[in-house]
């Protein structure tokens, strides 16, 4: 019976930019730790765009459908003009609506020692459904850009149920960076929602900045998609 681990089928996007680089070093740290990785290269970003006119090519979707991970250099998004992000775009085509962060202090004697932080981001609403329009003014096509945030109430109670859901004894907490209305309406009511039909026993408690000010105070912060940067 042989000892050797089954592989791994991975997706692989190195990047554009600084991306090659960082992704090179990412996977001589796994080929040294013995990761059983086989991956597949394909293009998206800046390069793709320019080669193939798409910078998230139909083949690039489908590999990840066939081998269901992903590992991605950091890529091109124009601004102001060109093609959609490709992170949006994939967030889009996968579903990726919930975005975990973990956090946790590794130096004992810096400012905020006892930070045991796990972010939980709602992926697919607000800024990014990409409402967005300009209105001109004179001879001015373009004198203002509006922007529309959108959260369903389904979106708030699906990342709400989601964080209900996470491993292990946490304390919820729901806030957003830029608006505390903006949680109250939105994620507030989702959580309301989402406590309700999963039966569970966590607290929820919407406090806008609440995890800047005291990041050691909660273990579990679920937010909108611009509610921490």
């Amino acid at each position: 019976m042989s000892n050797t681990p089954a592989r791994i089928p991975c997706t692989l996007f190195p990047g554009d930019g600084i991306g090659p680089e960082i992704t090179d070093a990412t996977l001589r740290v796994l080929d040294a730790l013995g990761a059983p990785f086989d991956w597949h290269e394909q293009a998206a970003g800046a390069g793709a765009a320019e080669k193939l006119g798409d910078p998230l090519p139909d083949a690039a979707i489908e590999d990840i459908r066939q081998t269901r991970l992903a590992l991605k250099g950091p890529l091109t998004t124009p601004v102001g003009s060109g093609y959609r992000s490709v992170n949006v775009r994939l967030r889009e085509a996968f579903q990726l609506y919930a975005n975990v962060r973990p956090g946790r202090s590794l130096l004992p004697d810096g400012k905020f020692p006892d930070v045991d932080l796990i972010l939980v981001r709602e992926n697919l609403g607000g800024f990014y459904v990409g409402v967005e329009h300009f209105i001109p003014i004179g001879d001015d096509p373009h004198a203002v850009a509006e922007a529309t945030g959108i959260l369903t109430r389904e979106n708030c109670r699906r990342i709400a149920e989601f964080t209900c859901r996470f491993p292990g004894p946490r304390d919820v907490d729901i806030g957003d960076g830029d608006a505390g209305a903006f949680a109250d309406i939105g994620l507030g009511k989702g959580a309301a929602d989402a406590t309700c039909s999963a039966g569970d026993q966590r607290g929820f408690a919407v406090e806008p900045f609440h995890a800047i000010r005291r990041p050691f105070a909660s273990n579990l912060w679920v937010t909108s998609s611009r509610g921490v940067r």
